[in-house]
């Protein structure tokens, strides 16, 4: 039997890599898709078709201008889907590989932390997924301190994503993200006893 497949999404700034990281010091095998995200869109066909759909300009001495993506592509919903359509099927690809190798290194948990679980399909990969949420204002917060946003890429940033109630729906577990680190680390560790308990 396989290792048991954790799901973790959320909208951007609400603290997924902070939780994914305490799912790894538990022992799970976390994998990044954002990481696989940046693998794909390394890919001679990949960056075909984003330079077709975002400009040409894109892609300076072979090269992806991740910014210059991130600014066109976060700045619409439709824009976000597009971008996605392109991704997500090769990103899935890399999931699986990456499912299998910890399985084959003999992990009891795999933690799929993966902003776009529910669009890319890739929910059906876990067995069950968590839902990380915070408020807008804490997300924003986050988002500025992270990425340096300008207001206006900010407003993007946040108007192309989804609210925490499209996180929320249909989760086994969320986790509101506060900025209070037991209550993370408790979060955590109950989760783990009732994966530990099915």
């Amino acid at each position: 039997m396989g290792a048991y497949v954790l799901g973790l999404t959320g909208p951007s700034g609400s603290g997924k890599t902070v939780v994914s990281a305490l799912f790894a010091r538990h022992g799970a095998y976390v994998i990044d898709c954002d990481l696989l995200a940046r693998r794909a869109v390394e890919q001679p066909e990949v960056l075909r078709q984003l330079s077709n759909c975002f400009g040409e300009d894109i892609i300076f001495d072979g090269a992806l201008n991740r910014k210059l993506l991130a600014k066109r592509a976060f700045c619409s919903r439709d824009n976000v889907n597009l971008l996605n359509k392109i991704t997500h099927p090769v990103v899935l690809r890399l999931l699986e590989q990456d499912i299998k190798k910890a399985n084959e290194q003999g992990f009891n948990l795999i933690v799929m932390d993966a902003p776009t679980l529910i669009e890319s399909g890739a929910d059906v990969l876990c067995d069950s997924y968590v839902a990380v949420v915070a408020s807008k204002d804490l997300r924003r917060e986050r988002l500025q301190k992270r990425d340096k946003l300008s207001e206006v890429d900010m407003q993007s940033r946040l108007k192309a994503g989804h609210e925490n109630g499209f996180y929320t729906k249909n989760a086994q577990f969320v986790i509101r993200n506060n900025n209070e680190p037991d209550t993370l680390e408790l979060a955590v560790t109950e989760i783990l006893a009732l994966i530990k308990a099915v």
